[in-house]
């Protein structure tokens, strides 16, 4: 099955294609034409891409679309990964062509690969030469296993004295975000950091 074109046919990459048994996914955002329509009907759109799974032979023999009202970097990749492994998440943004069941490896163990990969990369530096962008590349990848850790899994992570010094300028909440960064593997001041910066972050946006 090969799709027709049409004024939307022509967009930007978004990421790499990615080979997912017989088939490659290609994630590209539509292009300037969509976001007009989009915009003439009063909906509005921050990020519309699609999603063409490819056969062996190049033709596209499946469609997917999804948007979103708010948008960043890290949103898209989250997106990507879970659509490579999940089929039942990937069913929700076909709009063309037939089921495909095929499916990468689901993430296993207690911390996500692309986040184990970053937190290594992360503790070759010194935490005063790391910048904010740095931490806000740094995600979890959905709610891994440590996410749904709880104070008593986690408090004996730092001695006492650390840890109540944490609550005191954090707060417990927070607090709690950093040993979950810490049994992740990242260095303690990476995890003070990174958790500083997800806070400031917060409160500009709101």
């Amino acid at each position: 099955m090969s799709f027709h074109e049409s004024p939307f046919d022509q967009g930007r990459w978004v990421g790499e294609d990615v080979q997912v048994g017989a088939y490659i996914f290609q994630f590209r955002e539509e292009p300037y034409e969509f976001y007009r329509e989009r915009l003439l009907k009063c909906q509005e759109v921050d990020l519309a891409i699609r999603v063409d799974a490819v056969d062996k032979a190049g033709n596209i023999v499946a469609r997917y679309a999804n948007t979103w009202e708010t948008s960043g970097k890290m949103t898209v990749e989250i997106f990507m990964d879970r659509f490579c492994w999940d089929t039942e998440f990937r069913a929700q943004y076909q709009v063309e062509g037939p089921v495909i069941e095929d499916a990468l490896a689901k993430p296993d163990g207690m911390v996500h690969p692309k986040c184990a990969a970053k937190i290594a990369e992360l503790n070759e530096e010194s935490p005063k030469h790391t910048a904010p962008w740095e931490y806000a590349e740094l995600i979890t990848y959905g709610r891994d296993e440590v996410s749904r850790m709880k104070w008593n899994d986690l408090k004996d992570l730092v001695s006492t004295r650390k840890r109540n010094q944490l609550v005191k300028f954090m707060g417990e909440k927070a607090t709690l975000e950093v040993l979950r960064w810490i049994k992740r593997g990242l260095d303690p001041e990476h995890a003070v950091q990174k958790v500083q910066y997800s806070q400031r972050f917060n409160r500009r946006r709101w």
